[in-house]
């Protein structure tokens, strides 16, 4: 009876397809009424449906999400690669890392080929803070392939990688405080055009969680290699967000004076990077320190 019951609480797939797709295309004639500014009969119908179709949709997503993750799961766990993605925690942050550690270098290279074509201080300013991000990324993926190389964790050359990773931070705290003195003195700021600031507002805060969370859950792999890749994260998150209300300020603020507000916001951040620099330096050489005193 318990497994017949459990059986008929489970959502049929066809019907959930079908509710998420109808949800899909009511939110979509929502927003072109409320971006048009449409007002009739079926308008008002629109508006009036959409919340309780988003709210359903949303708490079927909850329900069939372990039943999703529990397929996702066993589908791939049969191939090797993705079997060790899913279950190796340090492989599958590695990997993730290199695709960030990529972008990076690309959007690097694109601000230094701005930078000598326009001659701009402001492209040459991001191009440094990338190539110092970058070069970040590059060298704590580099020690986390080779420590997967290994068995276990050789946490001499671990903590010295963390040390290293807290210098560059604080290179890069510097190299960043000229993007964010540009970002306040000559109002420079990333243009989004139209709703677009929405969806970028959306994955930046979902970026930020991310981050924060991933920092909390790396401390119970006593990693230290991780542990730096999840800082570099969160770093990044942190000037992402900073970039983001700098636009939103200009694009909402319209006559009032918000440069003391995006002076204070970009010191904070700063600062914090640097904070975080030099507790990575110093917690890292004491414990390379201590390492090294119990092996003589």
């Amino acid at each position: 009876m318990k497994k017949k019951s459990k059986k008929n609480s489970t959502p049929n797939g066809f019907l959930v397809a079908a509710i998420w797709f109808f949800t899909i295309e009511i939110l979509l004639f929502t927003i072109f009424f409320a971006v048009n500014t449409v007002v009739n009969v079926f308008s008002i119908i629109f508006y009036c449906i959409s919340p309780l179709f988003l709210a359903y949709s949303i708490y079927m997503i909850i329900i069939c999400a372990p039943i999703i993750k529990s397929n996702f799961v066993k589908f791939f766990s049969k191939f090797r690669l993705t079997k060790r993605f899913i279950t190796d925690y340090g492989f599958r942050t590695g990997i993730l890392s290199a695709g960030s550690t990529f972008i990076n270098i690309i959007y690097a290279l694109y601000n230094v080929l701005v930078a000598v074509l326009t001659n701009s201080v402001w492209f040459g300013s991001m191009a440094v803070a990338y190539i110092v991000l970058s070069i970040m990324r590059v060298y704590v993926v580099n020690s986390n392939r080779k420590q997967l190389k290994t068995k276990g964790v050789d946490y001499a050359a671990s903590y010295n990688t963390f040390k290293n990773v807290g210098i560059a931070l604080i290179v890069y705290a510097f190299a960043f405080s000229a993007v964010a003195a540009q970002m306040v003195i000559e109002q420079r700021y990333n243009q989004y055009a139209g709703f677009l600031i929405y969806a970028v507002a959306g994955y930046t805060v979902y970026r930020v969680a991310l981050a924060a969370y991933n920092i909390i859950k790396v401390r119970k792999y006593k990693n230290p290699i991780l542990q730096a890749i999840r800082n570099i994260n969160f770093t990044d998150a942190m000037v992402t967000l900073l970039s983001l209300s700098y636009s939103i300020l200009v694009a909402y603020a319209r006559s009032a004076d918000y440069r003391f507000i995006n002076a204070v916001c970009g010191a904070l951040v700063c600062f914090f990077i640097a904070i975080l620099g030099i507790y990575m330096c110093v917690h890292g050489k004491r414990k390379v320190r201590l390492l090294q005193n119990k092996i003589d």
